[in-house]
């Protein structure tokens, strides 16, 4: 089950608002990184370096139902 497969939004999409978003704050020189467990922005404000790092639920966790019943993998 992929994370937030449900969404409409496309990646591109959210990196544009929040480069947008950082840009209007004086931000700049923008990074994203993902790891199987995490996903990083990073940019530069007033010549700081700035890394937030965001954890990813893992798929394990999405194997049951909130009842308890196996979950298939189109679920």
């Amino acid at each position: 089950m992929r994370y937030a497969k449900q969404t409409t939004v496309s990646p591109d999409r959210s990196k544009g608002e929040i480069e947008k978003l950082l840009t209007r704050f004086g931000a700049s020189e923008f990074g994203y990184w993902t790891s199987e467990d995490q996903a990083k922005v990073g940019f530069v404000h007033r010549g700081i370096r700035i890394e937030i790092t965001l954890p990813l639920p893992k798929l394990a966790d999405f194997t049951q139902t909130p009842t308890g019943r196996s979950r298939t993998m189109l679920q």
